[in-house]
């Protein structure tokens, strides 16, 4: 019986083990709230993450746009929009790694107006990173709260293909016509962030080809991939269905030829990619 019991055990923690990855950024953003918010820190501001084993510095920037979502979504505390960090950190000439000295801290507290900044480091093991995140409180330097877990790398960049800009914000790509920005605009105002997550990959999923064969076309046209303001991937929460995306965009844009979308296929597409670009905005996705 005792052996039974054991192994039941054993199953158990295995058959958990993934979900508390997949919620790895969850509980870090839980764990930082709670601490912030004993100590009273209400805005905080989210550094890239530093790699520890000379991983890639752009799963840095990654880690640090996952959390400020997860810290959005837990509410405690406010975060700074990331686009905008890096702007004040480009503008007041500040590092942007975790190793800051007490007075570039209080300035970056100023500049920022944040009570506390989140730091860290991780570690790439295959398909996850462990990360390490603590929160200092600007003025005094102190640690308020420190975090660690293991969580899914969940990004999948396009190699050679497609390189987000670090800062990537949830809008729609520029290079939309003005009347299909005007489609997209028009199905906007009725959109609930009741389960938006689910809700955005629902709307890609019903587009996923129409998306990727749209992207890999632009790509083959010779879009560089540096002028884009958005990664056309991030609003996709589902791993496996963001994977899926962009094998399909890679398969498409090895074709010798991508056939450019028909009038119909254009107007579903940006319909209901608007509608997902849409609900990821408000929503804070």
């Amino acid at each position: 019986m005792k052996m039974i019991l054991v192994l039941a055990g054993t199953l158990a923690a295995a058959a958990a083990a993934p979900r508390a990855q997949a919620d790895g950024f969850k509980a870090l953003a839980k764990d930082l709230s709670f601490g912030a918010k004993k100590v009273g820190l209400n805005r905080v501001a989210v550094m890239p993450f530093e790699p520890a084993d000379g991983g890639n510095a752009r799963d840095g920037w990654n880690i640090a746009e996952k959390l400020v979502t997860q810290l959005v979504r837990v509410g405690s505390v406010q975060t700074l929009e990331r686009s905008m960090l890096r702007a004040l950190m480009d503008e007041h000439k500040l590092g942007r790694t975790g190793a800051l000295d007490p007075a570039t801290l209080r300035k970056l507290g100023r500049v920022l107006s944040a009570e506390g900044i989140v730091v860290g480091s991780f570690v790439t093991i295959g398909r996850e990173v462990v990360i390490n995140a603590r929160l200092i409180n600007t003025e005094t330097g102190v640690i308020v709260a420190a975090s660690e877990h293991h969580a899914q790398r969940d990004w999948f960049d396009l190699p050679n293909l497609f390189v987000p800009a670090p800062e990537f914000t949830v809008e729609a790509p520029s290079i939309l016509t003005e009347g299909e920005i005007a489609l997209r605009d028009s199905v906007s105002d009725d959109l609930d962030c009741g389960d938006a997550a689910a809700t955005v990959d629902r709307l890609e999923g019903e587009i996923l080809d129409l998306k990727a064969r749209y992207w890999a076309a632009k790509l083959k046209k010779g879009l560089d991939p540096a002028t884009l303001k958005v990664n056309p991937g991030s609003t996709i929460s589902d791993p496996g269905l963001k994977r899926a995306f962009y094998d399909k965009m890679k398969a498409w844009y090895a074709q010798d030829r991508v056939p450019e979308l028909s009038p119909l296929e254009t107007k579903r597409f940006v319909s209901l990619d608007g509608r997902a670009y849409s609900l990821a905005r408000k929503c804070g996705i």
